[in-house]
Formats: structure tokens, C-alpha cells, sequence
């Protein structure tokens, strides 16, 4: 009766250990390219362009969220911005884990994350008091990727090891 007893307690818990955050955790660098032309203003017809890269290993996925730029880099009407500038206050916007844009302002430029959807984020600009405006397009340049979780792993393994150890177990009792 030991013997039962113990093998369930067993399988329980090898079980149990093996289904412990079964969900793969996604890489943490996610890059996105962006472009656009302006629609309004002195510079209207120019194009823009650039890249961001943010660490999205914090996100939730739950209400608003604002997650730090690591990188930005951009182009428009020759003036360059790089990380060679400082870059404080530079987010990366969600919704319930969607991407909603850049929230940036510098002297002249600003990126408007959309409020609902990334189609509606914007580009703003002033120079000489005159401004202008223009959408912004969004692309994902490197994606998410899989990584096991390791206690998911590690109770895979336990959960191999706990079922080989029953089976030569009854094996052994077998040949008695």
C-alpha cells in the first residue's frame, strides 16, 4: 500500500512541478522601423525616417503602458537625431500589450503614439513658427522570439526522470 501511495505522491508532484509557468518568455530587444511624409506645413512633401529599440521583458499587457527607448535614431530635413543626443523621455506606447508608437518630444520634432491603434500615431514638427504634421508607419524589424522557461524545462526533465524511475521500478519487481 506504501508503494502506491508513494509512486502517486510521486506523479503529483513530478506533475505538478512539470506545469509550473508553462507559457515560453519572449526574447527582451524589439526593433521597429519607422517612416513617413508630411503632409502639412513648410516641409510639406519631406520624409522621415528612423529606427527604436526598446527592452519589452517588463511588459504586461495590461491598461496603458510606457516601456524606455534604448536606441533612436531618426532623419528629416537634414537635421539627424541619434542617441548621441539624449534620449530621456523617449517611450515606447502600449495598450494591453499592443504597440500605440513613440511618445517624443524634442526642440522641434515630436512622435504622437496612437490612443487606440498604432495607425493612429503622428509626426509633428515646427520650425521658424511655422508647423506641420504627418503619419507615422510603424515596422517590426526584429520580433519576439520563444525561449522555454526554465522551470518549465526543469519540470519536463523531473517529470522524465520521475516516470523512467517507475518504470524500472516495476521492471525490477517484475523479475522477482
Amino acid at each position: 500500500m506504501i508503494n502506491y501511495l508513494q509512486q502517486l505522491v510521486l506523479a503529483a508532484a513530478t506533475l505538478s512541478f512539470s506545469l509550473v509557468a508553462i507559457s515560453p518568455v519572449r526574447s527582451a530587444t524589439l526593433t521597429y522601423n519607422f517612416s513617413g511624409t508630411t503632409d502639412s506645413g513648410p516641409f510639406v512633401g519631406e520624409t522621415y525616417s528612423g529606427f527604436l529599440s526598446f527592452d519589452d521583458s517588463n511588459i504586461t499587457g495590461n491598461g496603458r503602458e510606457f516601456l524606455t527607448i534604448t536606441n533612436l535614431d531618426f532623419d528629416f530635413s537634414n537635421p539627424v537625431f541619434s542617441n548621441a543626443n539624449p534620449i530621456s523621455r523617449a517611450e515606447a506606447s502600449f495598450l494591453n500589450g499592443t504597440f500605440l508608437g513613440l511618445s517624443f518630444s524634442a526642440e522641434t520634432y515630436s512622435f504622437i503614439p496612437g490612443f487606440f491603434e498604432v495607425s493612429e500615431a503622428s509626426f509633428a514638427y515646427q520650425f521658424n513658427q511655422q508647423g506641420g504634421a504627418g503619419d507615422v508607419n510603424y515596422s517590426l524589424e526584429t520580433a519576439p522570439t520563444a525561449v522555454p522557461e526554465p522551470t518549465f524545462a526543469a519540470g519536463l526533465l523531473l517529470f522524465g526522470v520521475g516516470g523512467m524511475g517507475l518504470k524500472l521500478k516495476r521492471k525490477m519487481q517484475n523479475e522477482l
